[in-house]
């Protein structure tokens, strides 16, 4: 394995969802696991050559929020 990384998306709603993703030589897999039940509900796997390309940026919430 490569790496292995904890990613949050926070949504309008301010919702999280939280991925694993897990890098090796020849595929990216995508985990939602709950940390809480410690169950991984789906996993999806990427084949390391069909990425076009990653994109690195900061965690930030979004400008507006439904919810106060």
């Amino acid at each position: 394995m490569s790496g292995a990384w904890l990613l949050t998306e926070i949504d309008h709603w301010d919702h999280e969802k939280e991925r694993v993703i897990l890098l090796s030589a020849l595929s990216v897999l995508v985990l939602n696991h709950n940390f809480i039940s410690m169950e991984t509900t789906w996993v999806s796997r990427i084949p390391v050559e069909r990425l076009i390309k990653v994109q690195i940026g900061p965690l930030g919430y979004p400008g507006r929020s439904i919810v106060p």
